[in-house]
């Protein structure tokens, strides 16, 4: 859930985006970004962005901190992050 969407408001398609730069960050990391209980992961997602640990390399760090940006404007448009992710190296 992205934190527009935490914080009350219509998501639309940047909602998506930071719903799968979340994804991705599980995936890659193994953790999720906003442990806890449902309520605290909502309040934590209008509070601050997530911690995109160094060791991804840099291009994952400036993808998926542009994918999880807390305004949606700075997103990517989907596409744009498909062929991004699409270029990055394989990690582990």
């Amino acid at each position: 859930m992205s934190p527009e969407q935490a914080a009350g408001r219509h998501p639309g398609a940047p909602g998506d985006v930071y719903s799968l730069g979340l994804v991705l960050l599980e995936c890659l990391t193994g953790a999720k970004a906003f442990p806890g209980t449902l309520t605290e992961s909502l309040v934590a997602r209008t509070l601050r962005t997530p911690g995109i640990p160094a060791g991804l390399g840099a291009a994952w760090v400036s993808l998926l901190t542009a994918m999880t940006a807390m305004d949606p404007a700075a997103r990517p448009k989907a596409a744009a992050a498909g062929k991004l992710a699409a270029k990055l190296p394989r990690t582990h």
